[in-house]
């Protein structure tokens, strides 16, 4: 396999039969494709595309040759990545907010959405291709600060913003059907 060029920032490397693959966390648009593929039920697809475009060691078409032979790899890897572009991060809930903190320690709060706020993101009609821009879109009108740039570093967040949302809109509460 040929070499590409070098990675500055988080990287991930993969060993395998000799060969190091070194991968880079995804840009917003690789993981927004990513997302789209998930959510129209094309895992193994989304997870090679995610892995050969962040392949910084090696060509694609290399990196979809050796994933052929190597049918398992994606998954481990893709699991990788999504961590590394921040679906791992912890958010702590309060009373109206949620805080969430990347791993670089970037900390974003975002308060409750409204009822109008929450059924466009609930929404059945949100198309798979649009639906990571439209989380993003929606996720930063509920921050009560800028996000500063961490969406284009961490583009896994507003996913696990809009489940922190999905917490405070009441999603968490348990409800007990007591019958008798």
């Amino acid at each position: 396999m040929a070499s590409k060029k070098k990675e500055t920032g988080p990287t991930i490397e993969v060993e395998n039969s000799g060969e190091t693959l070194v991968l880079k966390s995804p840009d917003q648009k690789v993981w927004d494709r990513y997302i789209s593929h998930r959510r129209r039920g094309e895992l193994s697809a989304g997870r090679r595309e995610l892995v050969a475009c962040c392949t910084t060691s090696h060509e694609g078409g290399e990196v979809l040759e050796l994933l052929k032979k190597k049918p398992a790899l994606p998954k481990k890897i893709a699991d990788a990545l999504e961590d590394l572009a921040g679906a791992g991060a912890d958010y702590d809930i309060g009373d109206d907010s949620a805080t969430c903190t990347a791993d670089d320690g970037t900390e974003i709060t975002i308060r409750a959405p409204s009822l109008e706020e929450w059924e466009a993101l609930e929404s059945d009609e949100i198309a798979p291709a649009d639906f990571s821009v439209k989380v993003r879109e929606a996720i930063t009108k509920l921050c009560t600060e800028p996000a500063a740039g961490a969406f284009e570093r961490f583009p896994a967040l507003p996913i696990v913003l809009l489940d922190a949302a999905a917490q405070l809109a009441g999603a968490g509460v348990q409800v007990v059907v007591k019958k008798g």
